[in-house]
This record gives C-alpha cells, sequence and structure tokens, in this order.
C-alpha cells in the first residue's frame, strides 16, 4: 500500500488544481512542513536548475511522503536511466522530464518510470513510497506504474508544440507541463506571456490535453492572476507550479527590507502613529479571520476563483493588503445593520392573510421596503396604498386538481406537426442560446416520435411527453398569442406536463432529462409570475443531480460525446437559474462551489458555446457572493459592507474588462445589438445594483429621519459613499440603454421574466437616487420615464406582470414627490436628462473606485454623527478623507470606453 496518496490524481479525478511549491534553494525537510502549512498538495523539486543533489530529493521527498504533499522531481536534460532510477527509488512519485520535442521522446520517459510491461524499470525493495516495507511485486508494479511514476513532460520549444498531438497521445504520459519561460523564448516572445503567439501555443496544449484526457501543468508564471485565471477556467489547466522557495525568500526579504527603511528614513508623526495602529488592527483581524477559516475548514487557496471546477466557496470576499490595496477595517459600527437584513426574518401578510418572507435581495421585497419606509413617513391618511401584488396575481393556477394519474392514454389537442416545429425553433431562438433546456438530436426523436403513426405510450415514456409540453407551452408563450388575460399563452401544454409530472422515483429514471424538465417549468412559472413555484422546480432539479452525481464530471466513459455535453450543458443552466433566482427570492445558493467539477460543454459549438457559458457562470456566481455577504446574516455594514464591495467592484471589473474585450459579448454601436451579449451585460450590471442598493436605503432612511426631525438637508456623503452610488446609477442607466436597444430591434423579451425584472430593478434605483439626491445632477427624470416606455412595451404585448411592476414604479414616484420639504439642488434645474448622467463606465473606472475604497483607511475616524456617521461628511470627517498620496480620486464623469 502506497505511504502517500498521488495528490494529482486526486484533484484531477475531482476537476481541481494541484498546487505545487517549489523546491530548488532549501534542503533541509523542514520547508516542506512549511508547504504543506501554507495548504500546497505537491512539490516541485528541481535537480535541473539547482545544485540539489539525488541525497537532497531523497530527504525532500521522503518529507513530503510522511506529510502526505506528494512529491514530483524534475531532472536534467537527458539525465539517462541510471538518474532516473535513483530519483524513483529514493522517493519521488513522479518525474519531470524536461525539453520534450517528440512522441519517441515521450515514450523514452515513460520507458524509463514505467516497470515492466509498461517499460523497464528496475526493480528493488523497501522503497519510501511504500514505507521501506516489502509487498508482493505484482503489487509494487501495480501500485507504482498506476500512481507513484507520474509522468511530466515539459513541452518548452516550437518543436514539441507542432508535434504536441502526438506527443499527448502516447501511453503513460500524465502531464503535458508548459515550460513557460522557455517556450516564450523560443517563440521569440520572451516574458511576453500575454502575447498572442504564447497564449496561442498555450491553446494548442490545452486542446490536445482535452482530447487525450492528459493534465495541462503550468510553471514559471507567477504572481500574475490574470494569467492564472486564464490557464485555470478557460485552458483547463489542473497543475500549477505556484512559485519556488527562492523567489518566496526573495520576495519577503525586498518587501520586508522595504518596510524598515520606510520606517528608518520616516518624521513619526501622529499621522503615522494612528495609521501604523489602523494597520496593526487590520492585521489582528486579518489572523481572526484566518483561524476562523481554520476553524471551519476552507481551503488556503480560496481566493482563487474557479469555473470548473470550483475550489471557491460562496460568500467569501477577501481582499490582501500591499502597497496599493488597503482594505477598510470592519470593526466599528456594530449597531449600524443592512436594513434589508435583520436577525428577525422579514414577513407581510397578503390580502388574504397569507404570510410572506421579504428575501432581502429580491427587487419585489426591496421595492416593498422602501415604499413602506416612506409610507411611514407620510403617515397613513397621506400617503397612497401601496400595491400588493404577490406571487401568482398575475396568472392563478390550480394545478392540485390535475394530478389525476387514471387519464394517461392520450394527449388531447397537440398542435400539428409544422406548428410544433415552429414553436421548438422559436424557442432555441429566445431560450436555447442562452440556457440549455434539452439536446436537439435527442428532442427531435421525441418529436418525430411522438407524431409517428404508432407514439410511444405515455406511461413508458412520461419524461419525454413532458418535455414536450414544456417546450411546447414555452413556444407558444414566446410568440405572445394568449387568448385572454385570465390564462397565460401556453397554458393548456403547462398544465399538461403538470398533469403526468411523475414522482421522485420517476424523475430519477432519467436524471439528465429531469434536469431538462424542472428548469422549463421554473422558466416557464418565474415568467407568469409564480416565483415561489419555480424556486421549489428549480430545487427539485437541484436535488436530483446531487443524489444523481450530476454536479461531478461524469469521466470513464460513461456516456459518450453528445450526452457528456448535454449533461455539462444541463448542470450550467440549472447552476445559473439556481443563483439567478436565489437573487429574485433572497434566499442563499443551494450548492458550494467547491463541490462542482463539471466541465464546460463541448461539442461542435464549444468554443462560442464555451464563453458565453464561461461568463454567465462566472456573473451568476459573482451574484451569489454578493448575496452571501451583502445580504448575509451577520448584516452590519460600515467598512465590513465597503470592504466586501470592494472586492466585488475588482471582479467586477476584471469581469467588465472580458466582457469589453470580447466583441462577441459587448454590445457596441458598430454592430447590431446581440440577445445573448445583452443579458450577460445586463446581468452584469444587476450585480452591480445588488451590491449597492442597500446603500441607497440608508441614505432614504436617513433623509426621511432628517425631514421628521428637521436636520440639515445639505449634508453631503463621504466620497467613498458617493462613489458607489454614482456606480449604482450608472449601471442602472446603462442597463435601460441596452434594454432600450434590444427594444428597438425587437429583441425584447416579452415573456420571460428577465428583461422585466432588470428595467423595474433600474427604473426603482433611478427613481430613488433622484429623490435622496446624494451627488450632484443625480436627478435622471428621463430614466424614470425610459422605464415606463419600457414597460409599456411589454404590456402592450401581453406582458401582465408588466402592469404590476408598473404601478409599483408610479406608486414609488408619487409617494417620492409628496415627501415634504424635498430639496432640489440649484444646479439640478433646468439640466436636460441626457447631461445629468455620463454616457457610460468603462472597468477602469470600476476598478479605481475600488481602489478610493481603500484609499480610506481612516474611515472609523468619520463616526461622529451617531451610528450613521459613516455616511455623512463632517467637519471632522474631512480631515481624514483625504486620498493618500499618490491616489487619484476617480472621475465618475469621465468614461473611456464603451462597456455593457
Amino acid at each position: 500500500m502506497l505511504a502517500c496518496q498521488n495528490t494529482l490524481r486526486t484533484r484531477f479525478a475531482a476537476g481541481q488544481l494541484c498546487k505545487a511549491f517549489g523546491v530548488r534553494l532549501v534542503t533541509n525537510p523542514q520547508v516542506v512542513q512549511l508547504a504543506k502549512n501554507a495548504g500546497f498538495d505537491s512539490l516541485f523539486i528541481d535537480l535541473e536548475h539547482s545544485s540539489l543533489s539525488v541525497d537532497d530529493a531523497s530527504k525532500l521527498c521522503c518529507a513530503g511522503i510522511s506529510l502526505g504533499i506528494t512529491p514530483f522531481v524534475r531532472v536534467p536534460h537527458q539525465s539517462g536511466n541510471g538518474f532516473v532510477q535513483k530519483v524513483l527509488d529514493g522517493g519521488a512519485m513522479g518525474v519531470i522530464f524536461p525539453h520534450v520535442q517528440s512522441a519517441e521522446e515521450a515514450k523514452s520517459a515513460v520507458a524509463i518510470s514505467k516497470y515492466p510491461p509498461m517499460g523497464c524499470r528496475s526493480m528493488t525493495g523497501q522503497l519510501p513510497v511504500f514505507s521501506l516495507k516489502t509487498f508482493p511485486q505484482a503489487h509494487v508494479i501495480r501500485e507504482s506504474n498506476t500512481s507513484a511514476s507520474t509522468v511530466f513532460v515539459m513541452i518548452e520549444n516550437e518543436a514539441a508544440i507542432e508535434k504536441i498531438d502526438e506527443i499527448a497521445s502516447v501511453e503513460g504520459v500524465d502531464v503535458l507541463l508548459i515550460g513557460s519561460n522557455d517556450l516564450a523564448i523560443e517563440l521569440g516572445v520572451p516574458g511576453e506571456f500575454r502575447s498572442d503567439k504564447f497564449k496561442g501555443a498555450l491553446r494548442r496544449v490545452s486542446v490536445a490535453c482535452k482530447k487525450h484526457g492528459k493534465v495541462m501543468g503550468l510553471a514559471g508564471i507567477y504572481d500574475q492572476p490574470d494569467i492564472h485565471d486564464w490557464a485555470i477556467h478557460s485552458l483547463g489547466v489542473r497543475f500549477m507550479l505556484c512559485q519556488q522557495d527562492s523567489g518566496l525568500i526573495a520576495g519577503g526579504a525586498t518587501k520586508c527590507l522595504a518596510a524598515v527603511a520606510t520606517v528608518e528614513n520616516a518624521h513619526v508623526t501622529n499621522r503615522d502613529i494612528l495609521g501604523h495602529e489602523l494597520n496593526e488592527l487590520r492585521y489582528l483581524n486579518e489572523l481572526k479571520r484566518k483561524a476562523e477559516d481554520d476553524q471551519l475548514g476552507l481551503d488556503s487557496a480560496r481566493a482563487n476563483r474557479r469555473l470548473t471546477p470550483s475550489e471557491h466557496r460562496e460568500g467569501e470576499v477577501t481582499t490582501r493588503e500591499d502597497d496599493n490595496d488597503q482594505e477598510i477595517s470592519n470593526d466599528h459600527l456594530k449597531d449600524l445593520r443592512n436594513p434589508l437584513v435583520t436577525n428577525s426574518p422579514s414577513f407581510m401578510t397578503d390580502n388574504k392573510g397569507k404570510r410572506r418572507f421579504l428575501g432581502p435581495s429580491s427587487t419585489w421585497a426591496y421595492s416593498r421596503h422602501a415604499m413602506n419606509m416612506i409610507q411611514a413617513h407620510l403617515g397613513e391618511h397621506s400617503s397612497p396604498d401601496v400595491p400588493m401584488n404577490v406571487d401568482g396575481t398575475a396568472f392563478p393556477l390550480d394545478t392540485a386538481s390535475l394530478k389525476d394519474n387514471s387519464s394517461l392514454t392520450s394527449l388531447d389537442n397537440l398542435p400539428s406537426f409544422d406548428y410544433a416545429i415552429y414553436l421548438t425553433n422559436t424557442v432555441k431562438f429566445h431560450i436555447t442560446q442562452t440556457y440549455h433546456l434539452f439536446e436537439e438530436s435527442n428532442f427531435n426523436r421525441i418529436l418525430n416520435a411522438i407524431y409517428s403513426s404508432d407514439p410511444p405510450s405515455i406511461s413508458l415514456h412520461r419524461l419525454e411527453y413532458i418535455q414536450y409540453s414544456v417546450v411546447m407551452a414555452l413556444g407558444k408563450a414566446l410568440l405572445g398569442r394568449a387568448g385572454s388575460n385570465a390564462q397565460p399563452p401556453g397554458n393548456e401544454y403547462f398544465l399538461q406536463a403538470i398533469k403526468i409530472f411523475p414522482d421522485i422515483t420517476g424523475l430519477c429514471q432519467d436524471p439528465i432529462l429531469s434536469v431538462e424538465i424542472c428548469c422549463g417549468l421554473a422558466l416557464y412559472l418565474q415568467s407568469i409570475d409564480h416565483r415561489n413555484s419555480a424556486y421549489l422546480y428549480l430545487g427539485l432539479a437541484l436535488r436530483v443531480s446531487l443524489s444523481q452525481g450530476l454536479h461531478r464530471d461524469l469521466t470513464g466513459g460513461y456516456l459518450d460525446p453528445t450526452e457528456e455535453t448535454r449533461h455539462r450543458s444541463a448542470w450550467w443552466t440549472l447552476y445559473i437559474l439556481d443563483r439567478k433566482f436565489a437573487s429574485l427570492m433572497g434566499a442563499p445558493s443551494s450548492i458550494n462551489d467547491g463541490d462542482i467539477s463539471v466541465l464546460l460543454p463541448e461539442g461542435p459549438q464549444a468554443t462560442q458555446k464555451s464563453k458565453v457559458v464561461d461568463m454567465h457562470v462566472k456573473l451568476s456566481r459573482l451574484m451569489a457572493k454578493v448575496i452571501n455577504t451583502v445580504y448575509a446574516t451577520d448584516d452590519r455594514l460600515g467598512s465590513s459592507f465597503l470592504r466586501n464591495t470592494q472586492a466585488i467592484l475588482r471582479e467586477l471589473a476584471k469581469l467588465g474588462d472580458d466582457l469589453a474585450a470580447s466583441p462577441d459579448l459587448k454590445p457596441g454601436n458598430s454592430s447590431p445589438v446581440g440577445r445573448v451579449s445583452a443579458t450577460l451585460n445586463l446581468c452584469y450590471h444587476q450585480c452591480i445594483l445588488l451590491a449597492t442598493r442597500p446603500l441607497l436605503i440608508c441614505l432614504l432612511r436617513d433623509r426621511l429621519q432628517d425631514k421628521t426631525a428637521g436636520g440639515s438637508p445639505d449634508r453631503h456623503t463621504v466620497e467613498p459613499i458617493t462613489a458607489l452610488l454614482k456606480t449604482s446609477s450608472e449601471s442602472a442607466s446603462q442597463s435601460l440603454r441596452i434594454l432600450a436597444a434590444l427594444q428597438s430591434h425587437d429583441l425584447l423579451e416579452i415573456f420571460l421574466p428577465f428583461d422585466l425584472e432588470q428595467i423595474f430593478s433600474s427604473g426603482f434605483i433611478i427613481t430613488l437616487i433622484s429623490a435622496v439626491h446624494p451627488f450632484p445632477n443625480a436627478v435622471d427624470e428621463a430614466g424614470f420615464d425610459k422605464s415606463l416606455n419600457l414597460l409599456d412595451t411589454l404590456i402592450a404585448n401581453g406582458n401582465i406582470p408588466a402592469r404590476f411592476r408598473r404601478e409599483e414604479l408610479v406608486r414609488l414616484h408619487e409617494m417620492l414627490l409628496l415627501v415634504s420639504q424635498q430639496e432640489i439642488n440649484p444646479e439640478d434645474v433646468g439640466l436636460d436628462p441626457s447631461q445629468a448622467m455620463p454616457h457610460s463606465m468603462s472597468p477602469n473606472q470600476i476598478l479605481s473606485i475600488a481602489n478610493l475604497l481603500g484609499s480610506y483607511p481612516d474611515l472609523d475616524s468619520i463616526v461622529g454623527v451617531g451610528t450613521e456617521g459613516w455616511l455623512w461628511e463632517t467637519d471632522t470627517a474631512v480631515q481624514h478623507l483625504e486620498p493618500q498620496t499618490g491616489e487619484d480620486v476617480p472621475d465618475i464623469g469621465s468614461p473611456r470606453t464603451e462597456i455593457p
């Protein structure tokens, strides 16, 4: 039995990254303990570029085996069989062969490393990897060849790239490891790891690895998270040399000496002492946070965002303090609460006496919270009623009476075959570009069977008939041809699907098909404003998926390529919808990203589809992070809120760059707007609105309290808060511009719920900001009018829920007009609404706002006006809110590049 598990094999099987610690300088085995403590999975012991001996390597390997951190050794180029034999016998569980240029050289590497019949390695006893114990030779050969002799071939020149498919096809080769420095030099772009030539070479390696089931590894690129993100999430890198001992020592020494030199040469002032105390407090807080994380068993590398599978734990927002990124202390203002979140859940009672939960991140609940606050200020007699448009009001459904299983003999009133094809194509155009609801060839088979002369029995093919009914219901609804306002379009097919819906056992007969069905039902229900039922069907799909292992990538030949792509597409659609609907409901996400190992879909259109799914998943994941931090039950705002928002804005800035860099995903003026790109960009802006709108409720509350108490209406918000609110306003305005562009091209979704949600959310934010005046030129009546115009378009085409959202938005506007002593800044009078807001905001500007939040280390000191002092400037606050030396306050009004 092996003394140490091969972590590369186990992590690759789970779709996770194996993180290696490089050793080329330190010979003391205690360095292995340090690597283990830090959370590394493996050792990269370098005998090519170091003076380490085989004996040194053996000691390090044995320490790694004892501690459970898998040791791999890089041998010198063309070192020969004897040298490799010594390395393996000394305890290495894998050998890294540099400068492999052909399949023949790769085969030689395998032969040297493996026992017969795979290779020619010589047998000996008492090996470190077997705890120096003796086992039957057959056992030693089997275990060694399988798990204790991993073969890495390093791809370091153009010749290897040209023959990469041949090299990857060699049996026994486990890892294709990029030697970044040598490869870049060979390609004529030394050190230019972001160059098209270098990245193109890595893409070719990625394709070969995926084709032949090999691990792709990356070495030589350190401390460059953007490249690491691309490598892990886009290329599928699953082994990475994260850093070497020499680099860590050099970097740490330089940083330490620079800090001491700064103190030596600095003139110590009271402000310096205050800064030191704040830094010390941050350090203690960081130690406390890390201790809490360790207690929870969180992975030490949780800050790395992953696509498939993720090691990131949802809800954690971590920031690192360096020279340019100072996080804000979160220990002050413990009594300040996010008004949207309380330890006692928020409920309301509807007109029928039913209790309704007000989820903190729900846009509808947010509107209720704001309007109830204004109504309380105005008084019951002065304020108009707040509309009570609860879940299911638009289209009441009675599905309980449908569960009659005695009539599963036929489907009545089927559409004609031609019309069924037309409805299917309608669903493909409106939905399946972004969400997967069926696999086309499989659904065509179902369609042909149903319309054949001998259709299959409903009782024996129930799930297939349900999927057919769901697609027909969605297709008819998307065409918008409702017979009356009493029933939604497609209702007859939807009810037929519900009527024959199976029990849990029936769903587990074909879990992928069941997930597709439940996602379709959830979309339909959400679209007709049955939010609770929609969320429950998604929950059912998620439980089926988890119980059947669909959150794990099914490797080992269980599925053919078509079914494999279908599985992945179905899972990621469920993932995206779960996070979106959780946000709409104000509920937490249902599964941690760290438990997911499903890869992106592959197929004939894998490149474009993967790009869209990649971005959609990242945005959905970020939306979940907002909910789990800003709207967590630990609901203190203050600096902790700003720190979380700072980290979220940094991630949004990077995603904004990705969107802007992709012509397919960026809406622009040079080409017609695309439905897919618009969907992604609207999701992007919704993340910003979710992250920032609790601040707006705080300001609304303060403004109303000021008016009631006769306080000063002229105080101004502090710069970080103003910047965040401008960001929120910009995103709301840009969302409306995107939606207006869709409207002009007849691409506005009349039936699906997401455009309606974004119109209402953006219009509501703009209306509130215009009322509370957090910054000059905040009034945007044009935005309010644009929201109404978009809602009117939906209503004119038969969208009943849009009527309710319009009623609520107009009522908010009326209530705000009734608020007494509403102040209008002189500079806003007569302002052209088109000039009230900058045209757009670039990723660089969003990043600069995140940096601005980090440039106010003395935020605690502004507390001087009660518990809400953190929002407002005072004379004392202004002294402490000067930007640090070298920091530029971002000019929100000067956009650089057009982004979503």
